[in-house]
């Protein structure tokens, strides 16, 4: 049965108001349209542009569809052809997850054993969604479009019949003109998908040259040829599903006079913070007819506080009116807002997050209310400083005199760092990817992001190889006090540069940018990952340079940045990721000014210190991978015997072979005993990550204001297996996430070995000074206690980073051994009120790797506290000590060293309500040998 729902605000009880309805299409069914037209050949076809092409072998994917298939309906199942098939469906959805539910895809989970190989066949075939919305005569006389936020990717769009047009974009949202297609009564719509590989194979024929870039293992070809998610075609850290469908929502809106279907605000902070300008576009639909009246109406715009709708601001104004036919922009005057009546939105950890909804409606001169809404933003101002060295704004002016990291350095680059309301602001965050292949929930990623600001982040790099996400994600964002730095949808790949292809991206770029401006999290638009690195690495680009160089230019330079910049100015615009600057060209990996990607720890397999060598301006990716946890990894290898490195199951969830398995082998066997078991090896795996991230995150902050930000690859992970990241699939927490809020806490203490000496720092991001008692206590590993304890008084000024201690090494305490010592040292700030010091920061420093420590075996007690909360108990020093529990949500620490005599009390927050006593597994580095 179909349904509407009429979306219609009325200012007043008594005040007359121009209709507008949504209509939801339902009922909607999915039938099987035949296979794709790509012959065996094209399959295995070797494109001949690939960067990377190892594991180019296709011959085990599945990508012919079945003949027949078993259908589960009404609690029964058959057997029919495939071409009989007609299945409930769900939009927004993918056709994987419809077929998955009808039974059809019978091999279980999508992310089990091989069946990312086995489900291909779906996306080399091409599908009918059918639909239907009911109409009355009133809707008829009315404005009529039909509205798709997203189809993925290659649509014919038809309404009773008649063919309204084609979608050919996933990020782009399309309004097609009912008008003449539509009755009243029942209406059928009808979506034609064919499949993208289909499509791209066709562009590949008719395309004048190749287009490179990267490919990956059990993954597709020609990604760039497509607007589609990138890594749905396969990435080093995920699967290759080629998803189908439609995830965005399908509506039908009826409107008397205009629609508005966005809200761009654009703001600007006067430098002497006294005043806002703010100016609002509306962009939407109108009927024609009334078009020429719109000049006359006027606009009402009112701010209220979205927490207590306190009114703060409010005005009328005539409307300036652009656009043609039925498309429109209205824009009333310009808002002057004293910060006197509200307050700024600031970056976690900077201040609060206060937001504001902005209700406007637009009045005929009779009253009458044409049209109303409203959204949510927040104020603040955001601008990207690039300063010469040694000029003012630079800050290296004001570095603390103290660091002599910075000392060290030559001055000869450029500042890069976002400053929010006239504040610089040190970024810390993980890389965003999508959260799923196929699903649309936004759930996930909003407890994700949860985790992300739990951990001390305040920032995440939404990357270019995945998608924009869902007004909930930035909603969240704002909420949390997330700033983003926001690719545009292109990574890893040399792009076309037609004038076809350059028409839809502009009409992209318009739409997400108008969509999601009005965002306060919203901090930085970048053009592109690494895809002018690429100019300069691949082979074909280097032996073909003009020819590429010229398409990037025409891509990136002449149409993304001006659309941005003419869409958001209020926004920071970046044109890559890593560059040295809009058309700078040059080495795009140069430390002195821009952004880097730094990756020779991982694929370059450099130790860990490696990271010491690294001086960025701004490092918005390094990583290291580990491997998820047993619990994760028992959801999708189900036998025993596949929990070996080598063995073919976990061979296959490993996406980045090159360096890979071997490359966690070779730092485990650098940095520790070798594993008694796999269970082992996963638990070593993750410490060597969370060791290797703070080992570069350290150090980044250690080199404030010279470096200003640290975006680790990567936060999430899109399936269970081998990854970057510090979440897991499931949202679990790895060791790096714990180590994260450490790291990134507002003051971080740290430790430098310069040659023979041993350097403690002091790293503060907080806009006052600090003061209070750092504890320096030397160890011993199998020790019960302490041999020495040096009290260092501690008065360090505002957002500083500076060595507050150092000492010769071998003079720390008598009959010093570098595999026999430790130091252990925390900072304490003040008395409170009750006359206690709290403890600001705590960390720890080994003379040389684990695996040269004597370590005795620590026998950690366990006792259970009331609600959540477990005590653990040792006698001797138990490093890398950690939680696990198969109940979703985390523990307040992990991961830490244990010492002896100390007991740590951990409490565990689980995501939901949990009534049931927690099952706990505690591990701690001697149980892994």
């Amino acid at each position: 049965m179909s349904a509407w729902a009429t979306q219609f605000q009325h200012s007043g009880d008594e005040e007359e108001q121009s209709d507008v309805y949504t209509i939801i299409p339902s009922s909607w069914r999915l039938r099987f349209a035949g296979a794709a037209n790509i012959s065996k050949e094209e399959h295995h076809l070797d494109s001949g542009n690939s960067a990377a092409p190892y594991l180019r072998d296709r011959s085990r994917v599945n990508h012919r569809p079945p003949s027949h298939v078993t259908v589960n309906a009404d609690g029964t199942s058959k057997r029919i052809e495939l071409n009989d098939m007609d299945i409930d469906a769900c939009v927004p959805g993918y056709i994987q997850s419809d077929l998955l539910r009808a039974g059809i895809l019978d091999k279980g989970s999508f992310h089990e054993g091989e069946n990312e190989l086995e489900y291909r066949w779906v996306a080399y075939s091409n599908w009918n969604y059918l639909g239907k919305f009911q109409l009355t005569a009133k809707h008829l006389r009315y404005g009529l479009f039909l509205e798709l936020e997203s189809v993925d990717t290659i649509a014919d769009i038809f309404v009773n019949g008649h063919k309204l047009g084609q979608t050919d974009n996933m990020f782009r949202k399309y309004s097609l003109n009912l008008s003449g297609k539509a009755v009243e009564g029942e209406n059928t719509i009808e979506v034609r998908l064919t499949s993208c590989l289909d499509y791209i194979a066709e562009k590949r024929k008719n395309s004048p040259y190749p287009y490179p870039l990267w490919e990956y293992p059990n993954g597709e070809l020609d990604r760039p040829l497509i607007r589609k998610v990138g890594c749905h075609f396969g990435w080093d850290w995920g699967p290759c599903f080629v998803p189908v469908g439609i995830p965005g929502k399908i509506t039908v809106m009826a409107f008397e006079r205009v629609h508005v279907d966005y809200v761009n605000i654009q703001q600007e902070i006067l430098h002497d913070l006294q005043q806002c300008r703010l100016k609002a576009r509306f962009g939407g639909k109108c009927v024609e007819k009334f078009r020429g009246n719109l000049e006359e109406y006027k606009m009402n715009l009112r701010i209220e506080s979205k927490e207590d709708a306190t009114m703060v601001y409010q005005t009328t104004s005539y409307v300036n009116v652009e656009g043609t036919g039925h498309d429109i922009i209205l824009e009333p005057e310009a808002l002057v807002v004293p910060l006197s009546a509200i307050q700024l939105w600031w970056p976690h950890g900077h201040g609060d997050q206060p937001l504001y909804n902005l209700r406007y409606d637009v009045r005929e001169i009779s009253g009458k209310i044409v049209c109303t809404g409203q959204t949510t933003f927040g104020f603040r101002r955001v601008e990207l400083v690039r300063v010469a060295d040694g000029e003012p704004g630079s800050l290296l002016e004001a570095a603390d005199e103290k660091n002599h990291l910075i000392k060290e350095i030559s001055k000869k680059g450029e500042s890069f760092y976002l400053k929010v309301n006239g504040r610089p602001i040190f970024c810390k965050g993980g890389n965003w990817i999508p959260a799923d292949s196929l699903s649309v929930d936004p759930l996930p990623s909003l407890l994700h992001l949860q985790s992300a600001r739990d951990a001390n982040f305040n920032c995440i790099r939404i990357w270019g190889g995945g998608k924009y996400e869902s007004e909930e994600f930035y909603d969240e964002c704002d909420r949390l006090g997330l700033i983003i730095w926001h690719d545009l949808m292109f990574a890893c790949s040399i792009y076309p540069a037609d004038e076809n292809f350059l028409r839809n991206v502009r009409e992209e770029v318009k739409w997400q940018t108008n969509r999601l401006c009005h965002h306060p999290s919203v901090a930085l638009w970048c053009g592109n990952n690494e895809n002018e690195d690429a100019l300069g690495i691949w082979d074909l680009c280097k032996s073909n340079r003009d020819r590429y160089v010229c398409d990037y230019h025409n891509l990136y330079d002449l149409n993304i940045e001006p659309t941005v910049r003419r869409q958001d100015p209020s926004t920071p615009f970046w044109p890559s990721s890593p560059t040295n600057g809009s058309q700078v060209w040059g080495n795009p990996q140069e430390f002195s000014r821009g952004d880097i990607h730094y990756w020779g720890v991982w694929h370059g397999n450099q130790p860990f210190t490696a990271f010491h060598k690294v001086l960025p301006r701004f490092c918005s990716e390094f990583g290291f991978q580990s491997f998820p946890s047993m619990m994760s990894l028992r959801d999708v290898v189900r036998n025993e015997e596949d929990y070996n490195l080598t063995s073919p199951a976990m061979e296959f969830r490993q996406r980045s072979p090159a360096a890979g398995n071997k490359c966690i082998i070779d730092h485990i066997s650098r940095e520790f005993r070798l594993p008694n078991k796999f269970s082992s090896l996963v638990y070593q795996s993750q410490i060597l990550q969370a060791l290797a991230i703070k080992c570069g995150c350290e150090h980044f902050r250690r080199l404030k204001p010279y470096c200003m930000g640290e975006i680790y690859w990567q936060l999430n992970d899109i399936w269970e297996g081998p990854s970057w990241s510090s979440l897991e699939y499931s949202g679990r927490w790895k060791m790096l996430h714990y180590f994260s809020k450490k790291f990134f806490a507002p003051v971080m203490v740290s430790a430098l070995q310069v040659q023979d000496r041993t350097e403690i720092w002091l790293t503060s991001d907080l806009p006052t000074p600090l003061r209070g008692t750092l504890f320096i206590e030397v160890w011993s590993w199998n020790g019960s206690q302490p041999s020495r304890v040096v009290q260092v008084d501690i008065n360090a000024p505002a957002d500083c980073s500076r060595p507050v201690w150092s000492g010769i090494t071998k003079n720390l305490t008598a009959n010093f051994d570098e595999r026999e010592n430790f130091v252990h040292f925390y900072l304490e700030g003040q008395p409170g009120v009750d006359g206690r010091c709290k403890e600001i920061s705590s960390n720890y420093h080994s003379f040389c790797t684990m695996k040269q420590v004597r370590l005795a075996t620590p026998h950690i007690e366990v006792k259970r506290e009331e609600g959540n909360g477990v005590t653990l108990k040792c006698n001797s020093p138990a490093p890398f000590t950690f939680l696990e529990t198969e109940t979703e949500g985390h523990f307040d620490d992990n991961g830490f060293l244990l010492l002896p005599n100390r007991a740590r009390t951990i409490c565990f927050k689980p995501h939901g309500e949990n009534r049931e006593e927690i099952k706990l597994e505690v591990r701690s580095l001697m149980d892994s040998y």
